[in-house]
């Protein structure tokens, strides 16, 4: 009987905890895939319109506090990603280095306001070289790959991503993820 009266408090203490996991994840910043997995001619933020991509773009869930967070999911801020087979150049005077994720080098190249971010990376089964290119909303693009939000969605972007890219067979198959918490 004292077992049961002892023990009686655990179910308790794990409907409090997870009350207050509830909270902390209604707090959580995520990308949530509005549009994607559909291939499109060139990347336009490069200028250049003569390959195919896999075009995704993600609406963004920041707390509202939090720089170009917004309550309404229509002018929630928006984060666009192209994913192509063609090998781009990366470096030079236009495109920065600036940090590895996973052991991929991340290049970074600032405009003004917008904030490229791209990385290079090898397919699996025979699917050859592969380059993704992030277009950051303005938010998060004014301290470019400093900021603790971009450099965040990048991270678990890409750790999601190559996860499960060696897998794929056939370029049909690729697809971005569909949320990330970051």
């Amino acid at each position: 009987m004292r077992t049961i009266r002892r023990w009686g408090f655990v179910p308790l203490l794990c409907f409090l905890a997870g009350a207050g996991l509830q909270g902390a994840e209604a707090q959580a910043r995520r990308a949530v895939l509005d549009r994607g997995n559909v291939w499109v001619t060139g990347i336009p933020v490069l200028g250049d319109g003569g390959f195919s991509a896999l075009y995704g773009e993600y609406r963004l869930d920041l707390p509202a506090e939090s720089a170009g967070g917004a309550g309404d999911s229509a002018q929630a801020p928006r984060c666009r990603i192209w994913l192509t087979g063609e090998s781009l150049p990366l470096g030079g005077a236009s495109w920065q280095p600036r940090m590895q994720i996973a052991g991929v080098p991340v290049f970074q190249r600032q405009d003004g306001e917008e904030l490229l971010a791209a990385f290079a990376f090898s397919g699996g089964a025979g699917l050859g070289s592969w380059t993704a290119v992030f277009q950051f909303p303005q938010g998060l693009a004014a301290a470019g790959l400093d900021d603790p939000g971009a450099n965040a969605l990048l991270g678990r972007w890409l750790n999601r991503f190559l996860y499960f890219f060696p897998l794929i067979m056939n370029p049909s198959d690729l697809s971005l993820p569909a949320v990330i918490a970051f």
